[in-house]
């Protein structure tokens, strides 16, 4: 390389090393957009050598104290100043090391591509902006405990995906496990000490193994280079911190994602004009579908409505209004793949995702009564989907039972409304209403205004996914798992946080199991009367089993024979891992085609 090259590369990974942009995109992207040839080992252990010398100088006071208090500790077999701390930051490294390990081919090889970065740099800058807008922000470091250190450190083996960003990752876990923006960003940083040291430590491996030649000017350039704006980012960073939060590196990955687009895919305007499509697009359902559901459940209470039936129904089909209106369109323009892998990644991501995030937050309780009857009805109704659907094809017949299935449980909820007392959910559900008064003229007219920007914002998202999927090459029903099914779900997420952040527990379970009833029956029932499609061998094999795992799994962990159940920090993690792993799944196959 010449002296330009490197220098710019140095400075780039300087940057980006400790920033929540993702490093490793930044250097896979650059030589791609100016068709460079790559950097090669050497250099990649230079710049590792730079930002490791710069975090170390930057916090050597805290690194001094975390390794005398860590060895008296282990000295004296008790605990010694910030020893606590020091062993976090140990254990934290654990799961991005074994992880490195294991998948340290598939990360240099089928992970390096454009399409995975493009995917990491969206999902993630909307995890970022959503845990610094909706974590509490209260904790300082000293409150770190070994959950803590474990969740964050599960979060950093995630980030081994280029264009996550290993800062980003570790951040916004622990902003969403309540610590204030310094305490998380500085857990980050010292969290970087060993694993950027391992890093390192492998690259010189390769040098010296390989027998690699190694340009010493562009070591030594690159080095120092790194280095120094290394410490300069550190600097910056933590100074604005408070004053901006982390909006800027949000945006700013949001016009990185268009950038890819517009150089690295066919028909960039359109691309662009599709990508604006479902980033406005979910950002108009989740808010009109939070209208729709206060107008509603507002109109209900003003006619005489129970609270525990307006919970249960009202909610919970409010919450599940995205599914249905986005599977509805989807079906009608001619793409029931998408209508049903919209479905079933929906219930996915509401039991592995939502509740599994919602519990890593704040550990659930469950109290209600009528959640532990619905556990076993919704398992029964997943057993009904998976046989009906053994032929390989969901008729107009099945989809007609199916949507019949919707109003008799609907009639059920009616029933167990007029025999139950007392019950926990119906308590919590009159507190939220009393807490969101609404005149019924208001309320009407939330109810039709969200009901219409649903549609709108609805089509509008199908449209951009599909156009998006079929031009990446990507199957109508893997683009209804995914990225659609994380977009609309993301109402149950919102209204499980903040339930659960209230202490409202059978609430946040109680949107989740009615919205996952809901789509197994009005909204792969919808989608069927609309379009009967055959049903692709994968959903059999891949997605069905996942989906019903996870309900036998959410059953085991909330009901309890004696006293209430729980869904702990620790298995609220086992659920995010597996959703994750699911995903990784989906996005190796696609991959392979």
């Amino acid at each position: 390389m010449d002296v330009v090259h490197t220098f710019l590369l140095g400075v780039l990974q300087g940057i980006t090393e400790f920033l929540p942009i993702s490093s490793s995109a930044h250097l896979i992207l650059m030589p791609l957009f100016n068709g460079w040839e790559d950097q090669g080992v050497a250099f990649d252990l230079a710049v590792h050598v730079g930002t490791l010398l710069a975090v170390l100088l930057y916090f050597r006071r805290d690194v001094l104290v975390l390794v005398h208090d860590g060895v008296q500790s282990l000295l004296q077999c008790r605990r010694v100043g910030q020893s606590v701390l020091a062993g976090a930051i140990v254990l934290g490294t654990i799961p991005t090391g074994i992880a490195g390990l294991l998948l340290l081919d598939l990360i240099d090889t089928t992970l390096r591509s454009v399409q995975v970065i493009f995917v990491t740099t969206v999902v993630f800058a909307a995890l970022l902006g959503w845990a610094d807008y909706s974590g509490k922000r209260t904790r300082p470091i000293e409150s770190i405990t070994w959950k803590d250190a474990l969740l964050v450190g599960l979060a950093q083996a995630v980030s081994l995906v280029p264009g996550t960003s290993r800062s980003g990752a570790t951040i916004t876990a622990g902003l969403m496990l309540g610590l204030d923006r310094q305490a998380a960003s500085r857990f980050s940083f010292l969290l970087a000490i060993p694993i950027t040291a391992l890093a390192a430590s492998v690259k010189l491996l390769q040098v010296a193994g390989e027998d690699i030649a190694v340009d010493w000017m562009a070591f030594l350039i690159g080095g120092v280079v790194s280095f120094v704006t290394a410490l300069t980012a550190i600097h910056f960073f933590l100074k604005w911190l408070n004053r901006f939060g982390m909006w800027p590196y949000v945006i700013y990955r949001m016009l990185l994602a268009v950038v890819i687009y517009l150089l690295f895919f066919q028909q960039a305007e359109t691309f662009s004009l599709a990508f604006v499509a479902i980033v406005g697009g979910f950002v108009l359902l989740v808010w009109s579908a939070d209208r729709f559901v206060d107008g509603a459940a507002a109109t209900a209470n003003h006619a005489g409505m129970p609270a525990l039936l307006i919970g249960m129904v009202i909610v919970g089909f409010g919450t599940s209004a995205p599914e249905m209106v986005v599977s509805a369109f989807a079906a009608a323009a001619g793409n029931p793949g998408l209508a049903l892998g919209n479905a079933y990644g929906s219930n996915i991501v509401n039991i592995a995702l939502v509740l599994g995030i919602t519990a890593m937050i704040t550990p659930i309780i469950v109290h209600s009564k009528i959640i532990r009857k619905e556990l076993p009805i919704l398992i029964a109704l997943g057993l009904f989907s998976g046989w009906q659907l053994s032929d390989g094809e969901l008729s107009f017949v099945d989809a007609v039972i199916l949507s019949s299935g919707f109003f008799v449980l609907m009639g059920w909820s009616v029933f167990s409304v007029l025999r139950s007392r007392d019950d926990v959910l119906e308590q919590e559900m009159q507190q939220e209403l009393a807490a969101h008064t609404m005149t019924l003229g208001r309320a009407i007219f939330w109810l039709l205004a969200g009901l219409l920007l649903l549609i709108v914002s609805s089509r509008v998202l199908v449209w951009g996914a599909v156009f998006i999927a079929h031009d990446l090459g990507i199957s109508d029903l893997v683009i209804g798992l995914t990225i659609v099914a994380l977009g609309t779900s993301l109402p149950e997420l919102a209204a499980s946080v903040v339930a659960v952040q209230k202490g409202e527990h059978d609430i946040a379970l109680g949107n989740v199991i009615g919205s996952n009833m809901f789509n197994l029956l009005a909204v792969v029932g919808i989608a069927g009367i609309i379009a009967p499609t055959g049903v692709e061998p994968a959903v059999l094999t891949r997605d069905w089993p996942s989906m019903f795992a996870l309900m036998v799994v959410l059953f085991l962990m909330a009901f309890r024979l004696h006293g209430p159940g729980r869904i702990n920090r620790l298995e609220g993690s086992l659920l995010v891992l597996f959703y994750l792993a699911y995903n990784g799944y989906l996005a190796y196959g696609v991959l392979q085609l």
